[in-house]
């Protein structure tokens, strides 16, 4: 509800901590998600479906290094809106973007077209890519989480 309020231009900050500063209850809970709001708007931090809410959670739930959301990645081919991107994991590594595959956006031969020739492309260009489910993401995290850890540095 948060996020649809900033996206609505409706979420008052001041406003919001002055009922939290009345101290009643639940406003840990509410404080907190406001600081996340907070850090994923800092961190440019944009969703789109709730696939993508539940990976930084996960995310963030083991520490990994956040990644920027729904950016533009130009290469000589054309551009192309990912999910995610890691521009800079460390010495050694290419950029990373994971695509977070749900069947909604992914469920004709079109779609099927277009993001092969995106996958080709972002290859060629020097990107490291992944897709995953939401099967991988959400009912098999741990399996997902031991992927992540060879690929995305955890926060220091």
């Amino acid at each position: 509800m948060l996020r649809r309020a900033l996206d609505l231009r409706l979420f008052d900050r001041r406003a919001f901590d002055d009922i939290l500063a009345r101290g009643r209850r639940g406003t840990v809970v509410l404080r907190d998600a406001v600081a996340a709001l907070s850090r994923d708007t800092q961190a440019e931090i944009h969703t789109k479906s709730e696939l993508e809410q539940r990976f930084l959670t996960l995310l963030r739930r083991h520490g990994f290094v956040l990644p920027r959301t729904n950016v533009v990645v130009h290469t000589p081919w054309g551009s192309y809106e990912v999910d995610t991107l890691w521009p800079d994991r460390g010495p050694g590594t290419r950029p990373l973007v994971i695509e977070l595959d749900g069947w909604n956006t992914h469920h004709d031969r079109e779609s099927f077209r277009r993001d092969h020739r995106r996958d080709a492309d972002l290859t060629a260009s020097g990107h490291d890519r992944m897709r995953l489910t939401w099967e991988q993401t959400v009912d098999r995290e741990a399996e997902t989480v031991t992927r992540l850890d060879r690929i995305i540095p955890r926060r220091a």
